[in-house]
C-alpha cells in the first residue's frame, strides 16, 4: 500500500514538472507576437549643431524636411507625398530594429562633440510609446540605424 501511494505521488510530481517545462515554450510565441504588433505611425529625425538645425518627419503619407541656420539665411522647407512603396521600405527597415534597445546604442564616432557633425537622434512613434535613440553623428549613425537614417535622408535628394 505504501509503495503504491509513493508511486502515485511520483507520477503526479512528474506530470506537474512536465507541465511547468511546457509553459515557457507556449509563452514565447506570445512575446514574439507582441513585438510584431508594434505599429509605428511616424519617424522623426532631429539633427542639430551650433548654428544649424534639421528636422525630418516621415509618416505613411508625407515626408517633411526642415533645415534652418541660426541667422535664417539658409532656411529650407520641403514637403512631399510619400508613396506606399517608400513607406513599406521604411516599415520593413523598422522591423529589423530592436526598438527597446535604440536608446543604448553607441555612436561609432564623436565628431558632434566639436561641431564636426550634427548631433542626431531618431524617434519611432507608435500610439503607445515613442522610441528615441541615443545621440549619434548624422553622417555615421550606429550600424543598427544606418540603413534607415540614410534611406530617409535620401528621399529628400530625389
Amino acid at each position: 500500500m505504501a509503495n503504491s501511494l509513493k508511486f502515485i505521488i511520483l507520477i503526479f510530481l512528474v506530470q506537474v514538472g512536465c507541465k511547468s517545462v511546457e509553459k515557457p515554450s507556449e509563452v514565447e510565441p506570445e512575446i514574439e507576437l507582441i513585438k510584431e504588433n508594434i505599429i509605428i505611425s511616424e519617424v522623426k529625425i532631429n539633427a542639430i549643431t551650433r548654428g544649424h538645425k534639421e528636422e525630418v518627419t516621415v509618416n505613411s503619407a508625407l515626408y517633411t524636411f526642415h533645415s534652418n541656420s541660426m541667422n535664417n539665411t539658409n532656411k529650407v522647407r520641403n514637403t512631399m507625398t510619400l508613396t506606399a512603396k517608400e513607406w513599406a521600405i521604411i516599415t520593413e527597415m523598422i522591423s529589423k530594429i530592436d526598438l527597446n534597445q535604440i536608446n543604448s546604442l553607441k555612436s561609432p564616432t564623436e565628431n558632434r562633440m566639436f561641431d564636426g557633425d550634427l548631433a542626431t537622434t531618431i524617434s519611432f512613434i507608435s500610439d503607445e510609446k515613442t522610441y528615441t535613440s541615443s545621440v549619434f553623428d548624422k553622417k555615421t549613425p550606429p550600424e543598427e540605424l544606418s540603413e534607415i537614417v540614410k534611406y530617409i535622408y535620401s528621399l529628400n535628394e530625389e
